[in-house]
């Protein structure tokens, strides 16, 4: 019987983790897409994500200037499964996959400003892609056809991504001291959302910081 009863009861609790879940997925199906990009995220400046000091990745929203590329060892782009979504590995053969396929991806560390503020932000390839309107591959091929094979070498076209202000949704990751962007947006309407949000909170920190003085 005690069995039977402890059944029962891990199927209760099954049943009513899955009603909160259709529940959350109902709620944010209504919701509009600004809504969406905002949806459980901390509102913070550029400055505020680069002062985290704790380990656990949280996602925020914030609004900055792609300023000028960090170039790393990698380069712009890096060889991708197109099924599994895994870097490929060496290992496995000249750029392939275990799965057996692969193709190039954009994958960029942009330094993202905003006022005195500025981190180092990963820009991934299907919002590079959006934004250049050419896909890595296809930039990779232009590049050898005109005699440039560096894999290093930063291609023109690459200088669509700088000079825009944008509404981003990061994971931040102070681990690697970088934020991984998840989503963007260039709509001004969401981005002076977010700046008076941003605004808001730095008002309010300040009038506490008046209090404590």
């Amino acid at each position: 019987m005690f069995v039977i009863r402890h059944s029962f009861s891990n199927v209760s609790l099954s049943l009513d983790t899955l009603s909160q879940d259709n529940s959350q997925l109902s709620q944010y199906s209504n919701l509009t897409d600004d809504d969406r990009f905002m949806y459980k995220a901390d509102v913070k400046s550029i400055s505020e994500i680069s002062d985290l000091t704790s380990s656990e990745e949280i996602t925020c929203v914030t609004v900055g200037t792609t300023t000028m590329f960090v170039v790393g060892k990698q380069g712009w782009y890096y060889d991708g499964c197109t099924k599994c979504t895994k870097k490929a590995d060496v290992k496995d053969g000249p750029f392939t996959c275990k799965c057996g396929t692969y193709n190039k991806t954009y994958k960029l560390d942009i330094k993202v400003c905003h006022q005195h503020g500025s981190g180092r932000f990963v820009f991934w390839d299907r919002q590079c892609a959006n934004i250049i309107g050419i896909s890595a591959y296809g930039l990779k091929n232009q590049m050898l056809a005109e005699g440039e094979d560096d894999p290093k070498a930063f291609p023109l076209s690459l200088d669509e991504l700088l000079a825009r202000t944008m509404a981003l949704r990061v994971k931040v990751q102070p681990s690697y001291n970088q934020s991984s962007v998840i989503r963007l947006s260039e709509d001004p309407n969401l981005i002076k959302k977010v700046l008076d949000q941003i605004g808001m909170i730095e008002v309010v920190d300040q009038n506490l910081l008046f209090l404590l003085s």
